[in-house]
């Protein structure tokens, strides 16, 4: 008998089970990351809402289940929106702009964390703050003129 017979199939059926691991490991990746997430990084859905963006006087709801960090990047970006934390997982949200946040609505799941950056960033905005821990971050001078906490 020849040595190489039985080391071929052998090593067919180890790039077998390799190439099964990386598909199992690539449709769990891509599994774990719920549609309403523009990108997930290690366990956080992340949703980013630019200036002009339709997060704008609309609602954002993070899905259950994990964390979730909200981007209001640029002049009014969550202007009047509300912004919806996962029940039982913590809320960033993080407004750097003009009244990018002024007048949104943010109920947390359980923590919440919000940082305002710029003129009015988070002017009249109204935290609904659970159980958890409730913090702000009024980084620009009257970025959180009006702020009411509830």
């Amino acid at each position: 008998m020849q040595p190489g017979i039985f080391a071929l199939p052998f090593v067919l059926v180890l790039g077998l089970v390799a190439s099964l691991e990386d598909a199992r490991t690539a449709a769990s990746a891509s599994a774990a990351c719920p549609a309403d997430c523009d990108s997930c990084d290690e366990g956080i859905c992340k949703i980013e809402c630019a200036a002009g963006s339709s997060c704008a006087q609309q609602t954002v709801t993070c899905p259950s289940g994990m964390d979730c960090a909200v981007e209001c990047a640029g002049d009014a970006a969550c202007r009047s929106a509300t912004i919806v934390g996962p029940r039982d997982h913590e809320l960033a949200v993080e407004c750097d702009g003009a009244k990018s946040c002024d007048a949104a609505v943010l109920d947390s799941g359980l923590d919440l964390e919000l940082s305002c950056k710029g003129d009015d960033a988070c002017s009249n905005a109204t935290l609904y703050c659970s159980s958890g821990t409730c913090d702000w971050a009024c980084v620009t001078s009257g970025s959180c003129d009006d702020i009411a906490v509830e």
